[in-house]
């Protein structure tokens, strides 16, 4: 069975990969869904495999459409609220209008986050301060994780 520490430990092993639209590869380049897609087929949980060599999901443009993004969470993860978040959940944000951005939790009290963020130009890991805060808008948990 594969834990949540399971796929921290896997998350952190990803800090400092290039950010790169539309990738998904280790050490070469990811963007945010890239990132969280990664982690997961690497450990192999439930839906990764299908994720991975299913097109729709990886043939977007650099300002991703909410409601693909939402049908594929739907499809491959469970929603969860807020408030339930616990390490290893996948956290959605919005930078403008739409949500369009995806976030690991790496631990809580405080939040920290683990994410492909081209601001930075990589696979970044922080704090999630207020102004973070207020750009989640959804969460979700592996299928399998407790």
């Amino acid at each position: 069975m594969i834990t949540r520490v399971d796929v921290i430990n896997e998350a952190l092993t990803w800090l400092g990969t290039p950010w790169l639209h539309q990738a998904r590869l280790k050490g070469i380049g990811a963007d945010c869904i890239g990132f969280i897609g990664g982690v997961a087929v690497a450990l192999g949980i439930s839906g990764a495999a299908e994720w991975a060599r299913t097109p729709d999901f990886h043939n977007y443009g650099p300002q991703p459409q909410a409601k693909l993004m939402l049908l594929g969470c739907a499809r491959f993860l469970d929603p969860i609220a807020i408030a339930d978040v616990q390490p290893a959940d996948v956290l959605m944000l919005r930078f403008e209008r739409e949500p369009m951005h995806f976030a690991l939790v790496s631990s809580l009290a405080p939040l920290y986050v683990i994410h492909a963020l081209s601001t930075a130009g990589k696979v970044v890991q922080h704090r999630v301060d207020a102004t973070w805060a207020n750009r989640i808008v959804r969460a979700w948990r592996f299928r399998g994780l407790t």
